[in-house]
């Protein structure tokens, strides 16, 4: 932490002031942005630093709140908050989110967010396989299920989630490619073709 004061610019004379906490885990600091005072009081930039530790505790502290909560809970409450932002437009949306949950909480129970690791969303996706019997296949409900946990953990990151449990393309990395259904081939005819079938039909007609 520091008290400097600022010798050129727009803001001479004024302080700019920095607090750097440390992280318990890893010892390194966090970063957090530095402010600068109003007026060249050195007065105000002590209590400006006072004031960023008050603010930066009560963070961590409703950090702590969040991944102390169970997934199930945490996700429920994002779903809810996000819609109640007016951010999904679509019904099926919301729905396909509630569903999300639903699966969270069968399978996870009252398991913490800072629990849940990348071995355990393999498992839920595993499971997922197992008991509904579905296949393994992009755009599938398993892997719409699976991005909307990774956009829900990508959330996290300022409450100190600096790892997404899910990956990129999960069903690539939870499954073998043997397991996986390769996806359905379309054919579009032209237009020369399809007057071709149509001749055709019309002459067996």
């Amino acid at each position: 932490m520091s008290i400097t004061q600022i010798k050129t610019g727009k803001n001479k004379g004024k302080y700019r002031v920095r607090i750097q906490p440390t992280d318990n885990e890893t010892g390194k600091t966090i970063p957090i942005p530095s402010k600068v005072t109003k007026t060249s009081s050195k007065r105000e930039a002590k209590q400006l630093e006072e004031q960023m530790w008050v603010q930066y505790r009560a963070h961590k502290e409703m950090n702590l709140n969040v991944l102390d909560q169970p997934l199930a809970k945490a996700l429920d409450h994002y779903v809810e908050e996000e819609r109640s932002s007016g951010r999904w437009s679509s019904i099926t949306t919301y729905d396909n989110w509630k569903y999300t949950v639903k699966l969270v909480s069968q399978y996870f129970g009252k398991k913490k967010v800072k629990d849940i690791k990348e071995k355990d969303m393999r498992s839920f996706a595993r499971n997922y396989i197992s008991t509904h019997k579905a296949t393994v296949a992009p755009h599938s409900t398993l892997d719409r299920q699976l991005q909307n946990l990774r956009s829900y953990f990508a959330t996290l990151k300022e409450y100190g989630v600096l790892k997404n449990p899910i990956p990129m393309k999960p069903l690539t990395k939870f499954f073998r490619r043997d397991e996986m259904n390769a996806p359905v081939k379309k054919y579009v005819f032209t237009n020369n073709e399809i007057n071709v079938l149509k001749d055709r039909i019309y002459r067996e007609l």
